[in-house]
């Protein structure tokens, strides 16, 4: 019976109620597997699918906006490491600096391809290198007056640049 109390001395936690009391609707057995194993299973996938849908997303604005999160969340972060990648490069000499220059290319080709594949998604028409060059411009800057206590968690900064960029990326073309 779905409806009858629950044994003694059972009492989920509030967060596992909605769990508790779904288990108590799914009869015993399902074909010839206890109802019980179904229910954990379903909550299992469910979860698994939360977890996995960030990557199963294929917008071209979310990879964006996530390849914006991670920039700033690391780089806020790591002030000096922004300032020397941004700004004071080309001071370093040898391999070490051969180094960092074909890493800031490949990092720049990134977002290209994520800006490109934006552009071919959502049918959009814009030079592809201004456009990334502008959104590294707006990124790149933040060590010089970036504040906390002011500007809030990266985060949050992250997402209100998201915004400008997209909007901007899409007011150019007519798109919304």
């Amino acid at each position: 019976d779905p409806f009858a109390s629950a044994p003694a001395g059972i009492k989920p936690e509030w967060y596992f109620l909605f769990m508790f009391q779904t288990l108590k609707l799914i009869p015993a057995k399902l074909w010839f597997v206890d109802g019980e194993v179904v229910g954990v299973l379903g909550f299992g996938l469910a979860g698994l699918v939360w977890l996995l849908l960030p990557f199963l997303d294929r917008s071209g604005s979310e990879r964006v906006r996530a390849f914006i999160f991670n920039h700033m969340d690391y780089f806020l972060t790591n002030y000096k490491a922004m300032k020397v990648l941004s700004h004071e490069h080309d001071v370093l000499e040898g391999d070490f600096g051969a180094e960092i220059t074909a890493l800031k290319r490949q990092y720049y080709h990134s977002c290209a391809d994520l800006v490109e594949a934006l552009k071919r998604d959502h049918r959009l028409t814009f030079n592809t290198r201004t456009t990334v060059l502008s959104l590294f411009g707006m990124m790149n800057w933040l060590h010089t007056w970036y504040k906390p206590s002011v500007d809030g968690v990266p985060a949050v900064l992250a997402r209100e640049i998201s915004d400008i960029f997209l909007r901007g990326v899409y007011a150019r073309n007519g798109a919304s």
